[in-house]
């Protein structure tokens, strides 16, 4: 995965240095009106990266767009993998997942997100895993808003233990919060209510 990781990173290093380089010159005339970006962060989320090697080699991508040939399907990957790395949002990367594979946008859309939610999603399950001796589970924890489906909305606050799984659909926008205690409160208005 290591070596896998390495051949990514080598593909997309300029593109990551000109983002960076064009953040930080935004940053610097935005710096008023966003004074909450007064950084970069210094190290890669390197278990949502893992999470998507290791998702590569079920090749959710290369069955659905096989017709699309295996370097747009590289390309799409390459895609994906920089947005995780650099903490971009699904919609940022749509584009080009859509010029790598030449589908819609809505398809495109599709995959960024299950692509990145997901990674980040299963990093962080597992975060809490390997940290038993502290959380004791983990809770649910979905978007409150219209376009959220009410299987989400009806898990909101769900209280899941190390040892189940988390329950997802495609375009699942689901994130999960540790718990510490499992009679700590829920946080906040569930889904439910």
């Amino acid at each position: 995965i290591e070596l896998q990781i390495a051949s990514f990173m080598e593909s997309v290093t300029s593109d990551v240095e000109g983002r960076q380089e064009a953040a930080v010159k935004k940053g610097v005339k935005d710096a008023k009106a966003q004074i909450q970006l007064r950084g970069r962060f210094g190290t890669l989320n390197t278990p949502a990266l893992s999470n998507f090697i290791r998702n590569l080699e079920n090749k959710p991508i290369t069955r659905a767009y096989a017709s699309a040939g295996q370097e747009a399907v590289k390309t799409a990957e390459n895609v994906i993998f920089a947005g995780i790395a650099q903490g971009l949002n699904p919609r940022s990367i749509k584009t080009g997942v859509m010029d790598a594979l030449q589908i819609n946008e809505h398809a495109a859309l599709v995959i960024a997100r299950d692509n990145m939610v997901g990674t980040q999603r299963q990093a962080m399950i597992e975060t809490f895993k390997a940290n038993g001796d502290l959380v004791v589970g983990y809770r649910r924890l979905c978007a409150k808003q219209l376009r959220t489906c009410p299987l989400c909305l009806a898990l909101d606050g769900e209280f899941i233990k190390d040892n189940e799984d988390f329950r997802k659909h495609p375009q699942c926008r689901c994130t999960v919060i540790a718990v510490f205690d499992e009679d700590e409160p829920v946080f906040s208005r569930t889904g439910q209510e």
